[in-house]
Order: C-alpha cells, then structure tokens, then sequence
C-alpha cells in the first residue's frame, strides 16, 4: 500500500507500507469511523503495520490526524516526517502529543513487554523510553482496560481516578513527570505461567489455612482479570472455573503426573468448594471424554478459556506483601521482586515500576482486584515520579 503523509518542508510525500491486505482493512476500518480520530487510535492501528521504517508506523497515520485544537496543531506541525530525525525521538513525540490529546495517560497501557524488544534487538538499536510504546511491535498481551478505549461512563477499571491530575510538562531527555501513590511491593513471581504452573503458585501461597480460602477465590478471579463475557465475574464464572480446569486436565492425555496431587492440595484448603479434586475433574472427564471437542456441561469453560487467554497472555501472576497479608496480581512478563505498584494520576489500572538511579522504569500495566474501582482506603502520599 502507498499512503500519502507529509514530506520534509511543505511538500506531501509518500511512504509504502507493506502487509497489503491488513493495511487496507485496517484504514477501511478508518475511514468508517465516525468524527474526529484520535491519534491513539491511529498509533494502535499502525502498530499492525508492514512498514519497512519504523518511523513510518507514526509518518504513515500522521496525514490521518487532524486535531481540531490550536494546541494539537502545534504539536503535530512539530513532528514532521524528518528521516533524519531518530526513531525514539519521533515515537517519543507521538506519544507525548497523543497523552496531551487524550487528558490522560492511559496510552502507557499500550506499552509492551520488553521480551518483545529484546526478540528483536530494539534495545540495541534505539534507547527508547520505558514509559512510550514501540509502535513498530505488535504485542502480544490485550491490553487491560482499552483498545479500543470505552465510551466516557462505561469505563470498568477507574483505579487512580480519585488522584489529581493535570497533563505532564513535555519530557525532557525521555523523562516523564507524573504523580501518583506506591501501593505495594512485589515480594514473588510464578515460575511457570501456564495454568498448572499457576497451580503451583497457588498451592504455596495457600499454605497458610488462614489466607488459603481467600487466596483461592482471588486466584480463579485474578486469571480472567475478575470479567468473565465482558462483565463483572459472577457466580457463573464460578462455576465455569471447574469445567476449565477439567478441559485442561483432558488435554494432557496420560501426562497428568502431579496434578492429582495437585489439585487434591488446594481443594481440600477451599471450604467453598470452588476448586475441584481430582475425583472432580475425573467425573466431568468421565462423563464428556466421548466427545472429541469436549463440550463439558454447557459451554461455559469455553468462554472462561478465552477470559484466562485474555488476561494471562504475554503476563505474569504475582504476590505483593508478606506471608500473612498480600494480594495476588498480574503484570508484565518483565516484572521482578522488589518492583512497585503504583496508581497514577491520569491511568485507570495499576502499573508495575521499578526503581533506578535516574527515576522509575516503566514495566506496564497490572491488574490487581482491589485496585479495579480505585485505591478507596488504601491511599497514602501523593508523590512525583520521573519515568526513563
């Protein structure tokens, strides 16, 4: 595909796009919207782009932006298609003018795993700020609460909407100014994010009886980011939980050693009864293993099977506090001990930090069940921070 944007100077230029079909579907897709399109929206777009530069995943869009305000002019005029100009510093800008846009920074959700930059040595090739998304990779997480972001009153996930917020002075350097309030440290990480791996970590952090009952219901929550068919997670979800498990177990034909153990483990600390035994599992095996799709009672695992996809994907589980309280969680593949959560000003779901010499590098987005409506209770300072 060829797209025209602006060239250098006052000339208009084109630039080639590759991956043909998925371009055209994508401006289609475009084109049909209606008003005024965000230059957010344009950047997650281009994000499933074939360009061959990667200046071009902003170049290409930046003819469909067309701000209304004097301020978002300005901005745009500022970034013109320069090919001299560095690919972190034009993606820096994008993102900068697309926060200024939106009145908030809810685009750092975008931001993706670093596993991705390393695969493709990006980080050899460019010293791109924690906190701007690479638009030249197409991750591999859902984003948590947007993309496409929700209309204004509909929005689920209002974790810092109580903090004050006004839009960060443009970044010097890469550095991003914004406030916000340090909610927890990361004290553990699973080893192994596959679901019986997250077994694993669930059956040493129920070790406690006292935490074991309230662990177990955070968990089966926390791997569909507590929204089971677009809402709220209810009793159906519950139930759906078993018949999951169940599929998943019928899936490794003859290589269930340890998970009878397993599973017999958490059940027995569960006074709910959400987390099924082996003899559980085998006798919803037992009564659907005629069917090759297996269907299971109803199709309800299916839908819990795509939730856990959604959530878990291109994540990991997590454990902040100590022993006695803490909380489960899910963030970034990157994310370590000692990392921080944080809820700033401006983003609707948490984030994972970690501190360095120059500030605080930007991991990505988390989902903790406390946090979904706001930290309510749990708020302490308001402090700054600077993102590198």
């Amino acid at each position: 595909m060829v797209t025209s944007v602006e060239g250098d100077g006052e000339e208009e230029g084109e630039v080639y796009v590759g991956n043909t079909v998925t371009n055209q579907w994508l401006f289609e897709s475009l084109r049909e919207q209606k008003g005024e399109v965000r230059l957010e929206t344009l950047l997650s777009y281009a994000r499933y782009f074939g360009a061959t530069c990667r200046s071009d995943y902003f170049y290409a869009v930046r003819g469909m932006w067309n701000p209304s305000s004097a301020l978002l002019k300005e901005l745009r005029e500022s970034i013109k298609p320069d090919y001299k100009v560095p690919v972190e510093d034009v993606f820096t800008a994008a993102t900068y003018a697309s926060i200024v846009e939106a009145g908030d920074l809810n685009i750092l959700c975008l931001v993706e795993d670093y596993s991705l930059r390393e695969a493709s040595g990006i980080e050899e090739k460019m010293n791109l700020p924690s906190w701007v998304p690479d638009w030249s990779i197409t991750p591999i997480a859902d984003p948590l609460a947007m993309n496409p972001r929700p209309e204004k009153g509909e929005e689920r996930w209002t974790a810092g909407r109580s903090l004050p917020y006004s839009t960060p002075l443009a970044p010097i350097d890469g550095h991003l100014g914004v406030t916000g309030v340090e909610v927890s440290i990361i004290t553990s990480t699973a080893e192994d994010n596959e679901i019986f791996g997250l077994l694993e970590f669930l059956s040493l952090l129920s070790s406690n009886p006292t935490q074991a009952e309230k662990i177990i219901e955070s968990f089966w929550r926390t791997i569909i980011k507590d929204t089971y068919r677009d809402q709220p997670a209810s009793e159906s979800a519950r139930r759906a939980f078993k018949g999951y498990l169940s599929a998943r177990v019928y899936e490794l034909g003859e290589e269930t050693e340890g998970i009878e153990e397993l599973l017999n483990e958490i059940s027995v600390r569960d006074k709910s009864g959400t987390m099924p035994s082996w003899e559980e599992v085998s006798e919803v095996i037992e009564k659907e293993k005629g069917d090759r799709e297996f269907k299971g009672v109803n199709e309800e695992e299916r839908f819990f099977g795509e939730s856990v996809r959604v959530a878990c994907v291109g994540r990991t589980m997590f454990w902040t506090g100590g022993e006695e309280v803490g909380e489960l969680g899910l963030g970034p593949l990157e994310t370590n001990v000692g990392d921080r959560v944080w809820v700033l000003a401006g983003m609707d779901v948490p984030v994972v930090l970690r501190k360095v010499e120059e500030g605080w590098r930007f991991i990505g987005e988390c989902f903790l069940g406390s946090l979904v409506e706001g930290i309510g209770g749990r708020r302490g300072e308001v402090k700054d921070a600077v993102l590198v």
